[in-house]
């Protein structure tokens, strides 16, 4: 999907055999990395918080991280470096946009009245696609009201955890944290993820074992 997209980094004309050849590997590893991981570095960016004015922005800096350490991504830790990046960058992004989460429950708020803009209703006419849109539509606001309470480091941890499906071990090593931190923010963010469907009448269904289990790690 990403066949054109090159490395940014060239050598100078002159260069030794050995040195393009190193280059021309860096680049195939490049984009095999881009190839594999840029829908979860979007979807992560999305989950963190980043605005929809931000995404390209945040993704495009994530990707300079990523060519310019390439030589630092150990082999089979990619994925977890990339969004272990991601979630950097993204945070970067939001302390820079304070004011998100009223414009976030406001977005959420309008998609959600927005159904009957597109022809669909509450009635019972709806028909089953219908429902299913707005059943969508409310799971994600519930989702995003629910990350939006929480603090930056358990909003973080829980959407690579929770979302992304990394071990505690592996966002331990990428934010540079105990593990023992990442299962106290997990269990912390769990708390007010289900606080908040409490709040709102909805049951949350939480996929991966409590902290503390042998599968956590």
């Amino acid at each position: 999907m990403f066949s054109t997209l090159r490395f940014p980094f060239r050598w100078p004309v002159g260069a030794r055999r050995s040195d393009v050849n190193r280059e021309q590997e860096s680049e195939r590893r490049f984009v095999a990395l881009v190839d594999a991981h840029l829908d979860a570095i979007y979807r992560t960016a999305r989950r963190l918080g980043a605005r929809d004015g931000d995404i390209e922005d945040v993704v495009q800096e994530v990707l300079v991280v990523l060519a310019r350490r390439l030589d630092d991504i150990e082999t089979g830790k990619e994925r977890a470096f990339a969004l272990g990046t991601t979630a950097r960058v993204a945070a970067g992004f939001r302390r820079q946009a304070r004011r998100r989460r009223e414009e976030l429950v406001a977005e959420v708020d309008a998609e959600v009245d927005a159904d009957g803009a597109h022809g669909y209703s509450r009635a019972p006419t709806l028909g089953v696609y219908g429902e299913r849109h707005v059943e969508q539509l409310e799971a994600l606001a519930l989702l995003r009201i629910g990350l939006d309470a929480m603090t930056e480091a358990q909003r973080v941890t829980f959407v690579l955890f929770e979302l992304e499906e990394l071990r505690a071990s592996e966002i331990a090593a990428e934010l540079g944290v105990a593990e023992a931190a990442v299962v106290s923010r997990l269990e912390r963010a769990r708390k007010v993820m289900r606080r908040t469907c409490a709040h709102r009448g909805a049951v949350v269904a939480v996929p991966h074992a409590e902290p503390g289990e042998e599968s956590l790690p």
